[in-house]
């Protein structure tokens, strides 16, 4: 899986975490219509927390995001036959 490197503006759940809203792929803005799962890894030492959040957008396409925290640096994969 190989992620690509985007820009994404975000909000906060009702429990105050960070949730994608929109990103931009490819010069390309998305809007996030529906965030489908969402989990973290890491968090130990020598690995860094990453968020993931699996999300669909307003064309029907879905895609993972994930957030690596300690860069505040998000990147995005389309998961093809979505």
């Amino acid at each position: 899986m190989r992620f690509e490197r985007v820009e994404v503006s975000t909000g906060r759940d009702d429990s105050g975490r960070l949730t994608p809203e929109t990103f931009i792929m490819r010069e390309v803005p998305l809007s996030v219509t529906e965030i489908i799962d969402q989990w973290r890894e890491g968090g130990s030492p020598g690995r860094p927390e990453i968020d993931y959040f699996k999300v669909a957008v307003h064309d029907g396409r879905q895609f993972i995001l994930r957030h690596a925290r300690i860069f505040d640096a998000w990147g995005a994969f389309e998961l093809k036959g979505s």
